[in-house]
């Protein structure tokens, strides 16, 4: 991972199968982002976005007692195979939330774990930078940096080879990502 995200965030003490529940819902239901926006003068601002959506709020209410974030519905979500309207509901992470959040369960991520990494190194440079409103240029070029990194990231097709082998404990399995 680039950079450190600061030791000051809180810690969810989660066992490995919730952390392994939580990295694997995220890695189908959640999204990060790092979006770049512009002041009316043109000065150039990126924060980070961390959200997972789902038509059953049962997990997100589950993920919300362990890792905090804000929830809401999403009313007249049109579904793209049936397009009739549906309830949907999202769960946002901002700040240390979503550090922590992404901080724990970036070890068990297979599909998003690069994305998730990039957003970590985000946060890093976010957290080790100077308060105020104007951005030093040498922030800036790295913040630049990771959003281009994330957009690459976030477009690329996912043709990772995963296998599943036996381990020598046949109640356990072994894991190779190619």
């Amino acid at each position: 991972m680039i950079g450190s995200v600061p030791k000051e965030l809180p810690v969810v003490a989660l066992n490995r199968d919730a952390l392994g529940y939580a990295a694997g819902f995220f890695d189908g239901e959640g999204c990060v982002s790092i979006i770049q926006t512009k002041s009316a003068a043109g000065a150039v601002h990126y924060r980070l976005a961390v959200m997972i959506t789902q038509v059953d709020e049962t997990p997100l209410r589950w993920l919300k007692q362990r890792f905090g974030g804000r929830s809401y519905e999403v009313a007249n979500n049109r579904s793209r195979l049936t397009n009739y309207p549906r309830t949907c509901w999202a769960l946002h992470f901002n700040g240390q939330e979503a550090a922590s959040l992404l901080q724990q369960i970036e070890p068990l991520l297979l599909v998003k774990r690069e994305q998730v990494q990039n957003a970590l190194a985000f946060i890093a440079v976010k957290a080790n930078g100077p308060r105020g409103r104007k951005t030093p240029a040498d922030v800036q070029v790295r913040l630049a940096a990771l959003h281009a990194r994330h957009r690459q990231l976030s477009s690329r097709s996912t043709d990772t080879d995963v296998a599943f082998l036996a381990a020598p404990d046949d109640d356990q399995l072994e894991l190779h990502i190619g």
